[in-house]
């Protein structure tokens, strides 16, 4: 009940800037509250801090926080003041001499410090007040010292303040409105002339209109909207306290591309590229090859991450084309030879050409020798055994072993201005290891020594058509890992194109390599994604979550809570995994219309037609689906209604 109460009251009294701005224009001083309305801290409660405190101490204190509460109490209690101190505080903690008693005090202080941010929001209030001349007063309930609150007041930018009034200090509260009394007396201040801002509606605002100042309550901002990350430990209330703050501490309405990019997108990326730093440390890696395109953004994180430069890190411009061409004159045969494409579901003849690097134009006379037409579809997984494709293939064998060897001569010199060898990792998305495959193909053929370690966000079952290859592919996955455990959960399987399409580079994948005056350089294709020389929408909104997700790592970084937390990689995971497994109909309206490319085709994450479309034409409902690349999301925006769209995901999945 008092928290509905609180609910409406903050409801009702909901200000914005410019009216606070109007209204305390009219006042010559302006006095602010200090915890929760100028700075906040990145707990839910009060009490929180001592939960982080008792973990940094390590039971060097057991019963920390307990022990804390309680001693406060029994201060109160035995107070002769409105407020205690902390020293008077920690002189009732049980079982610790003096220096104790200094030493808890420091720590404390030093924790509320490492806890504490500025709200922006109320800042920019504050610096406008100055800036018109307004003498400026923080009126602070607070046990801490004043050389505490002075240093934490400096910490945050916080300055020209004409005078503080603590309760600490004059041992009276705001709550009890005798500190405003007081304030008013010592300041000469007059009672129609100043105004008093907070977030507390007991203590700044009826107190202070009790004790004859204006006010203005301004509640804590809550926006409903956060994804909340699963609680198991005070750091994880950290993590959500943190997320909660954002709009205040950046001061900014967020759109939903950049909250995903910063709550979402951003933890993740921060994680994943944090478990990946502290494996090349572990497994003692100096140098670290990020692919592209995916490895983009991945790259912009690691290098936010290894603060010292101690691990050095490559953008290497490749894709599954680049390096699969280049090897495939390596041990040539069919089976080889089709290990080596795209694993997909069905393959066009126009795509097999492009997947070995001929022009399919070119071979019209072969196509029709063997009777196979232009825009012909095969079963990917029968195709190899089709007596057409075999015979074409030992037609244009040698074909495709000359432009192997070709772009392999071009591929070396890239690779050899890399300073690919030695002991080195290299980092994609995921999700089989061919590319690291084709590379290690490369260098083995090259005679260069190497050690190579993949790390990917997940490694699928496929991985065992390229282990087949080179069985001592050294694979290491993030969320799942078949190659390490044949009963790992693959997460991002229904929603594979979404996750993709967030790692986006904002440029064409290479083709192949050529050198241009001198110097060897990678070829792009044309991007996707620009049309008439402009981006497309979906590029834009993606810039937008990249961005922001980029803001949490740095932000992160510089954080000792955050960057010291140990979090599970699928816990990391589950505020893109609710929007790609439980979307609500706003998230697949952000995201459905979104085109995914590969191999020049293209098809949505989720746009499926009409349900009377497909009781006409079941058929068109099956390949709608399969060729969907976020298939929960299809199924959502299809019906609409609250359905268990995953056990129907899992269940369609099994007719593939």
């Amino acid at each position: 009940m008092k928290e509905k109460l609180k609910i409406l009251i903050d409801k009702c009294f909901k200000t914005d800037v410019n009216k606070i701005k109007k209204l305390a224009s009219k006042k010559d001083v302006i006095c602010f509250d200090l915890f929760d309305t100028l700075l906040l801290r990145n707990v839910n409660k009060p009490h929180d801090v001592f939960s982080i405190i008792e973990k940094k101490l390590n039971n060097k204190y057991p019963n920390f926080k307990k022990n804390r509460i309680d001693a406060e109490k029994k201060a109160r209690e035995c107070s002769k003041y409105e407020e205690v101190t902390l020293e008077e505080i920690y002189l009732q903690y049980p079982n610790i001499d003096k220096q104790e008693i200094n030493e808890l005090i420091k720590f404390e202080e030093r924790t509320e410090l490492s806890l504490i941010t500025i709200n922006t929001r109320v800042l920019e209030l504050y610096n406008y007040f100055i800036k018109q001349g307004k003498k400026v007063y923080i009126v602070s309930d607070t046990y801490f010292s004043n050389e505490f609150i002075i240093k934490l007041l400096n910490k945050n930018d916080i300055k020209n303040y004409t005078d503080l009034y603590l309760s600490s200090v004059y041992r009276l509260t705001k709550q009890s409105g005798n500190l405003f009394k007081l304030f008013q007396e010592k300041a000469k201040i007059k009672k129609d002339n100043a105004i008093h801002i907070g977030d507390n509606f007991r203590s700044d605002f009826l107190s202070a209109k009790r004790s004859g100042l204006s006010a203005i309550y301004l509640p804590k901002h809550k926006d409903e909207k956060v994804f909340t990350y699963p609680e198991n430990d005070i750091e994880d209330i950290y993590l959500n306290s943190y997320i909660k703050n954002t709009e205040q501490v950046l001061n900014t309405k967020l759109d939903y591309y950049q909250r995903f990019g910063y709550e979402r997108f951003g933890v993740f990326l921060f994680e994943y590229v944090k478990w990946i730093y502290n494996s090349l440390k572990s497994n003692n890696i100096k140098k670290v090859y990020f692919f592209s395109r995916d490895g983009l953004i991945m790259k912009k994180t690691f290098d936010i991450i290894n603060k010292d430069k101690d691990i050095k890190s490559f953008y290497f411009e490749v894709s599954r084309r680049s390096l699969r061409v280049p090897t495939l004159h390596i041990d040539f045969s069919l089976d080889n030879l089709f290990s080596a494409l795209p694993q997909s579901k069905t393959m066009s003849i126009d795509n097999f050409f492009s997947s070995i690097g001929l022009d399919i134009n070119k071979y019209s006379k072969a196509l029709k020798k063997h009777n196979i037409s232009f825009d012909s579809v095969y079963d990917f997984k029968s195709m190899k055994n089709k007596k057409e494709i075999i015979e074409l293939v030992d037609d244009i064998k040698d074909d495709i072993i000359s432009k192997s060897v070709e772009e392999f001569e071009l591929f070396n010199k890239y690779v050899k201005d890399q300073n690919l060898h030695g002991k080195f990792a290299v980092v994609d998305i995921g999700w089989s290891g061919g590319m690291q495959r084709f590379l290690e193909q490369t260098l083995d053929k090259l005679k260069i020594n190497h050690e190579v370690y993949g790390y990917y966000i997940g490694v699928d079952e496929r991985y065992i058509n390229n282990k087949l290859v080179n069985p001592n592919l050294n694979l290491n996955g993030y969320l799942f890992n078949f190659d390490k455990d044949k009963n790992s959960i693959d997460y991002r399987r229904s929603f594979v194109g979404l996750l993709e399409t967030l790692f986006l580079e904002q440029n064409g994948s290479v083709l192949n390599y050529s050198i241009v005056n001198g110097k060897i350089k990678a070829n792009r294709m044309n991007y996707e994604y620009i049309e008439d020389g402009k981006e497309s929408y979906e590029l834009k909104e993606i810039h937008k979550v990249q961005e922001y997700a980029i803001k949490f790592v740095q932000n992160a970084v510089n954080d000792q809570i955050l960057y010291n937390r140990k979090m599970s990689s699928i816990d990391s995971f589950k505020g893109i995994l609710s929007v790609g497994e439980t979307p609500t109909l706003n998230d697949i309206k952000m995201f459905g219309n979104f085109r995914f490319f590969d191999d020049n085709l293209f098809n949505y994450l989720a746009n499926p037609k009409f349900i009377l479309y497909y009781i006409i034409n079941p058929k068109g409902l099956k390949r709608d689906f399969l060729n969907s690349r976020w298939k929960i999301g299809f199924l959502k925006k299809l019906f609409k209604i609250k359905l268990p769209y995953k056990k129907m995901y899992d269940f369609l999945s099994k007719f593939k």
